[in-house]
């Protein structure tokens, strides 16, 4: 077991080496940091961000923002459950809903995109 964390601690850290070398590759070839920024400046500014003194409240609002919508959309999921339990009309009429998200469904790989067209 020791020896298969001590082989898959390599192999990760290969693979953030190799990522991190084709970064900065391609951040050369291209030429244009408004484009593909090299790592290390990408890092350098990380760390200035961190380290700024709005960073941990922006963090805090950020989550509890999160965690807001997420309580409000279980709470509405919860309540209109319990409905659609107890009413068959809005138990059909939600199931219609359900049916279309099935044929066209969306994928999770696809809200990166969406995020970034939205904001």
């Amino acid at each position: 077991m020791k020896g298969s964390t001590l082989r898959n601690s390599l192999i990760t850290l290969i693979a953030v080496l190799f990522f991190l070398t084709v970064w900065k590759i391609a951040a050369m070839l291209i030429g244009a940091e408004i484009i593909l920024p090299h790592p290390e400046t990408t890092f350098k500014y990380l760390f200035d961000v961190v380290r700024s003194d709005e960073f941990l409240q922006s963090l805090i609002s950020t989550l509890a923002r999160g965690m807001t919508g997420f309580v409000f959309a279980s709470c509405l999921g919860i309540l209109v459950g319990f409905i659609a339990g107890f009413s068959k009309t809005v138990f059909f009429f939600m199931s219609t809903f359900y049916s279309v998200d099935k044929i066209n469904s969306y994928h999770v790989d696809n809200t990166p995109g969406a995020y970034m067209v939205w904001f």
